[in-house]
């Protein structure tokens, strides 16, 4: 095998993880406009950025003030990393970052097993739904909120 042969095999490779993050994001949108419709809100509102985080989290735990937790903590990881790179010692960077990602993360599962629940589906999916969020199927298909 020749240096063309491996090149051409890399670009194919980065070509095709482009193709499949696409359909994930066109799936994500898709999916994201259709629960936003089904819970009584715009769907357009799905495509706005940080808006729509802030209907998501109405939409799950009925307040939007919910969403200042994810801010929050994301706030608090964007600090840590800021720290960790100006300093020389980015251990306390290193410790906020953890901390922002913990409640991030921490805030994305509930979010996620809560966004089961509106939809009336069992514990079981709303746990494979919290554990991987592109499982969320619940705004296609005739289900209700």
């Amino acid at each position: 095998m020749n240096t063309g042969d491996a090149w051409g095999a890399i670009i194919g490779f980065f070509w095709l993880i482009m193709l499949l993050s696409f359909t994930m994001l066109v799936l994500s949108i898709i999916a994201r406009w259709k629960i936003f419709s089904k819970a009584g809100e715009e769907g357009i509102y799905s495509i706005i950025p940080v808006f729509n985080e802030y209907i998501f989290s109405k939409i799950v735990f009925g307040k939007g003030l919910y969403f200042f937790i994810e801010l929050g903590g994301a706030i608090l990881y964007i600090i840590g990393q800021i720290l960790s790179m100006s300093s020389h010692n980015n251990t306390p960077g290193f410790v906020i970052m953890i901390i922002g990602l913990i409640i991030v993360s921490g805030y994305s599962i509930v979010r996620m097993y809560k966004l089961g629940k509106c939809f009336n589906k069992s514990t079981a999916y709303s746990i494979i739904m919290a554990i991987s969020p592109y499982f969320v199927f619940c705004g296609i298909g005739p289900i209700v909120f």
